[in-house]
């Protein structure tokens, strides 16, 4: 239960590990053997995972809206480009 609870604290930091990659545009980072910049945001968010527990399942979505209008519907599992509003959630499974 600890690391539930340890786990569900640090969601909002983990998520915002996340979006602070995205927000860059960048498509590259140290990690993943595949560079692309949804590598990379999930990257971010297990970067800032290690000292969980490793039974803990870590999973990282994002959605994107495209710049200039960010006009709804949001894009789903799209990373987007620079200057796109984007949204980044991580979901804990023990």
């Amino acid at each position: 239960m600890a690391t539930s609870s340890t786990a569900a604290s640090n969601a909002p930091a983990l998520a915002r590990d996340g979006a602070r990659y995205a927000v860059t545009g960048r498509i590259d980072c140290v990690g993943p053997p595949i560079q692309t910049r949804e590598n990379c945001i999930a990257q971010a968010v297990k970067d800032r995972t290690d000292h969980l527990n490793n039974s803990v399942t870590i999973t990282t979505t994002y959605r994107s809206w495209d710049y200039p209008t960010y006009a709804d519907p949001p894009a789903q599992n799209d990373a987007g480009d620079q200057c796109d509003a984007i949204e980044v959630r991580v979901t804990y499974t023990p």
